[in-house]
């Protein structure tokens, strides 16, 4: 009975790995046909992508199998196969880490090699979700290195983007979506024109920084949206239920009701729901070639559909209205402010706090040692800007080795710590009795923002009742306008 048992597992687990090895199969195929029908429609896709020019490999979660494509193998551990009628190689044992890359580039065997990792691929909706991801982090390469688009206009992420702090923007923002979900299921031009409208009207409600912001996000994000789209080969009726699916299945912008969802949606999901749209318009109104237009123009998808429809501010602002008035837009107004104005009230107090709270200003660098970014401690997490952070009550401790030195860092229920993410720093404020010991100097923390100065160091400690900092290795303490400014180690590169 025992000896049945065993192999009949044995006889379980050799069909299960052939399913496994089938799905990762069809995966291989699908992935190569992708390869090549991108390789010989490039004009039809996006002109000059070029995606033959770099290896692309591919392998899957629980397996050690490599699929590598425009590739030219060095290590005879490779297998020459044949995939859509065009050579591709396969690897059964990873010799060289490369399934410890997810998604990025990694030299393989001399060669810089685009790698990705297929998820799920059980059936043809994970195959294709995979796909895109895949295509569109390809894509982003390709804009960042080759493409036409001027190197100025991606350096407007810099920004503090604050639109999502806006309500009036928000709910504009989801009334968009509603229009272009529209259009998707009419391909009505009259839907276009309103979205078009609407969008102008809500971009009129920003800052020059954010609206800045916006428009290298929709050139990063749409552009990658829809190249993931179109290089699947699909008709016009596949192309437009595929899209519609996503709209259905709410990833991308899922709720009214949840805080994170809605800054998900405003700074990322709605320009991959809207890339593929408005790409689509764009194929059908402005023909073959517009990607080039976009590029050499620096033209977001929206912008470049704008030249195609004039219209007069009184016929633009009827549209507005009558866009708010099929969609329902009271009702996206009432929920979006039910989920937004409490949180942005308790946001706006707690600045306000930290501003007249007395103390010291310690701005701490925190490349090399973060806060944790899951904790099972309360701490409350406000989105300032899509640069900076403000989290409340935090009680956490963080211990870091570096290459010369060690760092902790103890925060007691400190009521403030703004992240700034752009500089990599942590903001706090700190009693002017607090503790300061510098190379064995020990001082009061008044004491030591009296003048500017900059003091090279081996060893620092800084004790207070909210927050105990040693720091083990090299490093600065700076002091400018009573500021004070710790960085470690210093950067021997």
């Amino acid at each position: 009975m025992k000896l049945q048992i065993v192999l009949f597992s044995i006889f379980c687990s050799l069909v299960l790995t052939r399913l496994a090895y089938a799905d990762e199969a069809n995966c291989a195929l699908r992935t190569a046909k992708t390869i090549h029908y991108v390789t010989d429609h490039e004009d039809l896709v996006w002109p000059g992508i070029q995606i033959n020019k770099t290896p692309i490999l591919i392998h899957f979660r629980n397996s050690e199998h490599i699929y590598a494509y425009n590739f030219t193998p060095k290590n005879a551990k490779w297998q020459k196969v044949t995939l859509d009628n065009k050579p591709a190689y396969y690897l059964d044992s990873d010799y060289d880490e490369i399934s410890n890359v997810e998604v990025g580039f990694k030299e393989v065997d001399g060669q810089n090699s685009y790698v990705y990792k297929f998820f799920d691929y059980n059936d043809e909706n994970d195959i294709l979700f995979c796909l895109r991801a895949l295509l569109s982090k390809r894509f982003a390469y390709y804009l960042a290195t080759h493409s036409a688009f001027p190197h100025h206009t991606f350096a407007h992420w810099k920004h503090n983007y604050i639109g999502f702090n806006q309500i009036r923007n928000a709910q504009y923002l989801f009334l968009e979506d509603r229009i272009l979900q529209d259009y998707i299921e009419t391909h009505d031009a009259e839907t276009l024109k309103n979205y078009l409208a609407t969008y102008q009207y809500r971009r009129s409600l920003l800052s020059k920084e954010s609206a800045e912001f916006e428009s290298a996000s929709e050139i990063r994000f749409e552009a990658s949206s829809y190249f993931s789209f179109r290089s699947l080969n699909m008709d016009d009726k596949t192309y437009t239920e595929q899209i519609l699916r996503n709209y259905a299945k709410r990833l991308e912008c899922p709720a009214y009701s949840d805080r994170a969802q809605i800054i998900f949606c405003l700074t990322f999901g709605h320009y991959n729901l809207g890339g593929p749209v408005l790409g689509f318009a764009l194929d059908k109104i402005a023909g073959k070639g517009w990607q080039a237009k976009a590029e050499n123009s620096a033209s977001s998808f929206a912008d470049l559909l704008g030249t195609y429809f004039t219209m007069m501010p009184e016929e633009a602002s009827e549209r507005v209205k009558k866009s708010e008035k099929r969609y329902d837009f009271s009702d996206i107004k009432s929920q979006l402010k039910v989920s937004l104005e409490p949180y942005l009230e308790a946001m706006a107090e707690q600045e306000k706090n930290y501003s007249k709270a007395p103390g010291i200003v310690v701005n701490i660098d925190n490349r090399y040692c973060r806060l944790h970014a899951f904790t099972r401690k309360p701490r409350k997490n406000y989105v300032v800007t899509s640069k900076i952070n403000l989290i409340t009550e935090l009680d956490e401790e963080m211990k870091c080795s570096l290459d010369d030195g060690n760092v902790s860092i103890v925060y007691k229920k400190i009521p403030w710590v703004y992240q700034y993410n752009s500089v990599l720093v942590n903001e706090i404020k700190l009693p002017v009795d607090t503790s300061i010991t510098i190379n064995d100097k020990k001082q009061s923390l008044g004491e030591a923002v009296s003048a500017d100065q900059t003091i090279s160091f081996t060893k620092l400690k800084i004790e207070s009742p909210q927050a105990i900092i040693t720091i083990e290795g090299n490093g600065t303490y700076a002091v400018k306008n009573g500021v004070v400014f710790i960085d470690w180690p210093i950067d021997k590169s």
